[in-house]
């Protein structure tokens, strides 16, 4: 029977829509796709509501503080102490968009932690259905994650990069599309601009790549296969090397007792700045040899004479022959134009060298045979001929070309025409890695491989450059990035003992650590190789954030991440291996309201029995009896349930309860502003004091029109009579601040009175007795602050607070909380981890645990801090006072 053509709505037959084509185009909107919306208006919503209500911390001031001054056209040089540009950046851009208030403030990294919720979505064939939404659902509810979301520090960027990463990685090895590659490169460039912890993303996820593709290195090395044109897990790993290789400069610094050198600097006055090489000892004084100029004719003819022929060799007759000459020497002449005339000349220097390229890149598009040869040709050939420039001829103003690369204001002593062998090295290992990252790059698949690194250096350069106006970002990039973090290990700061991580995730992240682990196993049981993948994932960067010595609560971001995505894919197994409608209908589903009713029994139970003050009646006997019962319920449905779906079923009902505690965890830990919860996420976190002692300014005679400011006694404000007023100045400028700030309390108040700061109506002094131990010059004694006649100072308590002097001028309040860090009772009582021996520190943590294990009292305390956020101890809190003149 002949097949009929559907009948159109308007009655005609084979009647085509006109959006037929588009409707078929876009993508099929089912439970999955509604269930991921519907997950990211909730995540926004919790991401955004009330942003502005915690006060701002240490490195979130100093971080927005940069951005808001870049955004008021201030120039910024990047320093790899505050991490990578990009976030300074990013947040610059908001600012000059939308105004600079707290909320604009964090508004970039919220947006961030709600785009990584979606990107489960893009993994879906390889979580499954269920598991890409359990994994969301964990992405959202993270107390960790949800935290950092709302905080400006670049954790929250560097989780989003790194998921994302994975993403266009597993997608490759199984699809190999180039355009996983391209979008590769662009992320990776991003990733680095934003934090050094880039490195242990790449290295963990080369790593991983390189194992997937040893059956490729193999028969690469036996030779029944070829380099050129590798796909899958081998040509992400080459991918990943090649870009990053020049990145990994700063590690032949570590070689630098060796070699005599001083390239990674530990700071101070005689090594220069941190992490970067040292400018000063010997010298290469340039140029090495001055040849006459018939010299220098005579070497541009024999290398001409050597490029034609080369390219006769290589069988470029005829018009090719000229096609082949042309790039190699135009690339070379861009080169020696940039080197003879200073960087900053761009009216000229662009126009040259955007010329020779325009020139050489159409040769190579007219004519596109050989063009892996001839680029290559003109690679070496420019990098030889600027090697010459530089050591032969007179022309290179190395004075010029090095004031031309220092940001405003920024000097080097140069008594010749030299540059330290510090700075020699340093620059001939990135010159040499940026070398063999193209010849690899161009043997593994050069025309993919160029347009990877073209998008890469230029997302790089311009993130690194701060948009082409800091020239000194390229050497800070490349080498100082690492270099700094490198001669910092010797710090360690935060000395925070190596198991810090492991506390943090058993207070925040249960779920994911509990069904992380168990995945772990259950994956390598099963022999799954995306399972495997993320459970190597989850183990080395624990073991990479345990080992390194810094340790900071924001770092846990990175370590949850990988276990979210290990746990969501196991639930999503768990739940697919359950038949629904047999459990609904024998009753075995009970199973998923009989585990967590049972383990909050348990709970319950534990709580009072810990508790000192709480002796054990006949009712806890009874529920305890209630609680065996129900364990014998819970056996029996189980076993009525084959092929393990009653323990699929009990870890279904375990994550239930864990879902629900860490919802409550991160709500607590996310929406508390008064600094009443004790959180170990919290550390050199601003108090929400500063918000009122600002506010307080605001409203009263040092930072207002109107010269009130209310008094902490009293119910309303009250009259201060400005010291200049009378004077026709008014309370502004930089001679006569209204409010003196002590140095100790710069930080995060500095971000309140940026304005203020601005105008001069506030300035920081440092209030000190002459006798204190960093006592120096410039320093007023708080006894003897009234005499500056400001209208307000705040004094750290440290500093002293003024005696009978001060507080007749001045009325005192407080002292008002400025930094606040976690009491940190984890810790074992006297320990002194710098000066102990690796085994001597693992052997007394051993007995400190035993201890713990066997005392009901820390038993207690663990459980009320979990519950409740209960501590003995307070807020260890870096304070100040105000004074108010009278």
């Amino acid at each position: 029977m002949a097949c009929r053509r559907p009948k159109a709505e308007n009655g005609r037959r084979g009647a085509v829509s006109p959006l037929g084509g588009i409707t078929q185009r876009l993508p099929r909107v089912g439970w999955l796709e509604a269930a991921f919306l519907a997950l990211l208006a909730v995540s926004l919503a919790m991401r955004l509501w009330e942003l502005d209500g915690r006060a701002m911390h240490y490195d979130e001031a100093i971080h927005l503080h940069q951005s808001w001054q870049l955004a008021n056209m201030v120039e910024y040089v990047h320093s790899p102490w505050m991490h990578g540009p990009l976030q300074i950046e990013m947040t610059a851009v908001v600012f000059w968009l939308l105004g600079d208030t707290d909320t604009t403030a964090r508004l970039a990294y919220a947006l961030f932690g709600v785009a990584l919720v979606a990107v489960p979505y893009f993994l879906r064939r390889y979580l499954g259905d269920w598991g890409a939404l359990f994994t969301a659902v964990m992405l959202a509810a993270s107390p960790a994650l949800l935290y950092f979301a709302r905080f400006g520090r670049n954790d929250i960027l560097m989780a989003f990069w790194s998921a994302a990463l994975l993403t266009l990685f597993w997608r490759y090895v199984h699809e190999e599309r180039d355009r996983y590659l391209y979008l590769a490169a662009g992320l990776l460039a991003l990733m680095f601009a934003t934090k050094e912890t880039a490195y242990f993303v790449t290295l963990i996820f080369g790593g991983i790549a390189f194992l997937l593709a040893l059956p490729h290195w193999a028969a690469v090395a036996t030779r029944r296969e070829k380099l050129a044109g590798a796909a899958g897990p081998a040509g992400f790993f080459l991918l990943l090397f090649t870009l990053t290789l020049p990145q990994w400069s700063a590690l032949g610094g570590m070689f630098q007792d060796l070699l005599g050198l001083d390239l990674l600097s530990r700071g101070g006055e005689s090594t220069g700045i941190v992490g970067a090489p040292h400018w000063g000892g010997p010298e290469l004084l340039l140029p090495v040899a001055a040849f006459p100029p018939a010299i220098h004719g005579l070497v541009a003819l024999m290398a001409a004479a050597g490029v034609v022929a080369w390219a006769w060799a290589a069988g470029f007759p005829g018009r090719g022959l000229a096609a082949a000459v042309l790039p190699p020497l135009g690339i070379s002449a861009g080169a020696v134009a940039l080197l003879t005339r200073p960087l900053g000349v761009w009216a000229v220097d662009g126009f040259i060298c955007l010329a020779l390229a325009a020139t050489s890149a159409a040769v190579l598009v007219v004519e596109p045979r050989g063009w892996r040869s001839r680029l290559a040709a003109g690679m070496i050939l420019s990098g030889l001929a600027a090697v010459y420039v530089v050591l032969f001829t007179p022309s290179v103003n190395l004075a010029g070309q090095v004031h031309a690369l220092l940001p405003t204001g920024i000097n080097v002593m140069m008594s010749s025409n030299g540059i330290p062998w510090n700075y020699v090295s340093a620059l001939g290992i990135i010159t040499a890695l940026l070398l063999a990252s193209l010849v690899l790059g161009l043997a593994w698949r050069a025309g993919v491989w160029l347009t990877c690194a073209a998008i890469f250096y230029s997302l790089w350069l311009v993130c690194y450059t701060t948009l082409f106006t800091n020239w000194a970002g390229i050497l800070t990039g490349f080498w100082q990035s690492m270099g700094y973090w490198i001669a910092q290990q010797d710090v360690a700061r935060g000395n925070q003992p190596w198991y810090y991580y492991m506390v943090e995730l058993s207070v925040y992240e249960t779920l994911p650590l509990t069904f992380g682990l168990a995945a772990a196993l259950y994956f390598l049981r099963k022999a799954d190789t995306f399972g495997l993948v993320l459970a190597v994932w989850a183990a080395l960067t624990l073991a990479a954030y345990t080992v390194a010595s810094e340790k900071m609560p924001w770092l846990v971001v990175n370590i949850t991440l990988p276990f979210i995505f290990l746990a969501g894919k196991f639930l999503g197994e768990l739940l697919t291996r359950v038949r629904w409608k047999t459990a609904l209908r024998h009753g075995t589903a009970l199973i998923l309201i009989i585990v967590p009713a049972g383990i909050a029994v348990g709970v319950y139970l534990a709580r009072d029995y810990l508790a000192e003050d709480i002796a054990l009646s006949w009712p806890h006997w009874a529920i305890l009896l209630g609680l065996a019962l129900l364990a014998v319920v819970w056996a029996c449905l189980v076993r009525a349930e084959r092929a393990g779906r009653g323990l699929a079923l009990t870890g279904l009902g375990l994550a239930g309860l864990l879902l629900g505690f860490t919802l409550y965890s991160s709500l607590r830990a996310a929406y508390t502003f008064d600094d009443s919860n004790l959180e170990i996420l919290a550390y050199a976190q601003g108090s929400a004091d500063l918000k009122t002692v600002y506010a307080m300014l605001r409203e009263g005679a040092a930072l207002s029109p109107d010269g009130r400011i209310p008094s902490p006694y009293q119910g309303e404000g009250r009259r201060i009579p400005s010291p200049y007023e009378g004077e026709g100045q008014g309370g502004g400028g930089m001679g006569n601040p209204r409010v003196l700030v002590d140095y100790d309390t710069w930080y995060p108040f500095q971000w309140y009175v940026r304005n203020e700061t601005d105008s001069g109506a506030l300035q920081h002094r440092c209030f000190k007795e002459e006798n204190a131990m960093d006592w120096r010059s410039g320093c007023v004694a708080p006894s003897q602050a009234g005499d500056t006649g400001a209208a307000a100072l705040l004094i750290a308590v440290r500093n002293g607070d003024g005696g009978p002097e001060l507080e007749e001028t001045y009325e005192k309040s407080g002292p008002w909380g400025d930094l606040l860090w976690f009491p940190e009772s984890y810790r074992r009582p006297g320990e002194n981890r710098g000066e102990e021996s690796v085994w001597e520190e693992l052997r007394q943590d051993a007995d400190f645990f035993r201890q713990q294990a066997a005392s009901r009292r820390a038993w207690e305390s663990a459980l009320e801090y979990a519950l409740v956020r209960e501590l003995r101890d307070d807020w260890y809190s870096a304070d100040f006072h105000l004074y108010s003149r009278r």
